[in-house]
């Protein structure tokens, strides 16, 4: 007889999950990985010898082969058959830690973030609205308009106006008007700002670069007339590890 653990070496039995009871003879022979492996055991009438036992087995490993699970090994024993299956175990520790108010998050996949709204609306009001020869002087109120996203993500628009809206107030130059006021979106407004969120990936196995380009243009409300185009750039390289079982 062949027993399993002269099939898998290194092996322990505790721990394992029975689809049916093991005969007492069988469980002293049966052992099983001590890494982090699933494993199942079934026992099962064996239905002749030789060609016929082999095709009962082989179909009870394919049943299970297509769920990931692969036959460890076999022990006959008091005409029943032993089938040890085993698996990768995935083992996931959950552990979560709070963030103190105003420290930027942990990036973890590399996407847009609130830092990066807040990074963007610095440089196109730095570009736009330090000097704006266009004021001519004049105390004028300016409203941002539209965000259009061109990313393959879905990005939080009124959080990327709001960084937007609060640069510009540090500037003390215009007065700010609410975006999403009813009516038009000029109404009222001397000047519109609006928005463009373009996002462009380079890749190769492991290594992952995403490059952002805002583009901004600051408009008369009343003729359409663009007065300061500007533009922010963000580059991101991710690195992943690959994945070892």
């Amino acid at each position: 007889m062949t027993t399993l653990s002269r099939l898998v070496g290194g092996c322990l039995l505790s721990g394992a999950a029975f689809a049916a009871p093991l005969p007492v003879a069988a469980q002293r022979q049966v052992e099983l990985p001590r890494q982090s492996h699933e494993v199942q055991c079934l026992s099962l009438p064996a239905r002749g010898k030789g060609a016929a036992l082999a095709r009962q087995v082989e179909g009870e490993a394919n049943q299970r082969g297509a769920e990931g699970w692969l036959l460890a090994g076999m022990v006959l024993t008091g005409g029943e058959a032993v089938l040890c299956f085993t698996r990768p175990q995935v083992v996931v520790n959950t552990e979560v830690s709070r963030i103190p108010e105003g420290k930027p998050r942990p990036e973890l996949s590399g996407n847009w973030t609130e830092l990066d709204s807040k990074e963007a609306a610095e440089k196109i009001v730095a570009e736009c609205f330090t000097a704006p020869a266009w004021l001519g002087g004049k105390t004028a109120s300016i409203r941002v308009g539209r965000v259009v996203n061109r990313t393959d993500e879905h990005l939080d628009a009124r959080a990327i106006i709001a960084q937007v809206e609060k640069a510009i107030l540090a500037t003390k130059k215009l007065r700010v008007l609410a975006s999403d006021a009813p009516g038009a979106e000029s109404a009222g407004a001397d000047f519109l700002l609006n928005l463009t969120v373009v996002s462009l990936l380079d890749q190769v196995e492991g290594v992952r670069i995403k490059h952002y380009q805002v583009a901004a243009e600051v408009l008369r409300a009343a003729n359409g007339q663009k007065v300061c185009i500007g533009s922010a750039e963000i580059t991101k390289a991710i690195t992943q590890a690959p994945a070892v079982w």
